[in-house]
């Protein structure tokens, strides 16, 4: 992970787990004879992933925190690399198998960016995941989707 890199920061401050930062600085350094990266952490709610209120984290206030971290560890349980547009469509997907980075905070962003956009079915290869599915939408339970279903199946 590169200085400008978005990350999910893992958080009790937030209500989900999870909050956007960027590595704003990282440092190589040796502690008791190990090498170890101190990688400095900004809030990132102004980046893409607070577009329309959409993370739930607008109370959070600024912060800036800093992780030091072995670099040989493949995956670290606080900090996870954010999908953004420019890896694809960054993290609202219709199957959460084509997102870049798949990990916790990826695929509760996604199912949060599709349950406030009122698509209420994900797919996770070929399990399907449904988000308040008795929720009453017009166009998704009624008479020709229904009968549509049916026609294929003829």
């Amino acid at each position: 992970m590169e200085t400008g890199t978005p990350v999910w920061l893992h958080s009790p401050n937030s209500s989900w787990g999870w909050l956007p930062a960027r590595i704003a600085n990282k440092e190589h350094t040796v502690v008791r004879g190990r090498n170890l990266v101190k990688l400095t952490l900004v809030d990132d709610v102004d980046d893409g992933v607070k577009a329309n209120g959409r993370t739930g984290n607008n109370q959070i206030p600024k912060f800036e925190t800093t992780l030091t971290i072995d670099p040989s560890q493949k995956d670290n349980p606080d900090i996870k690399v954010r999908n953004t547009p420019k890896d694809g469509n960054g993290d609202n997907v219709d199957d959460l198998i084509s997102l870049p980075h798949l990990h916790e905070p990826a695929i509760l962003h996604s199912l949060r960016l599709r349950y406030e956009d009122n698509v209420i079915y994900t797919a996770t290869g070929p399990i399907l995941i449904a988000i308040n599915p008795f929720k009453k939408m017009e166009g998704v339970y009624g008479e020709s989707v229904m009968e549509g279903y049916r026609m294929e199946g003829e």
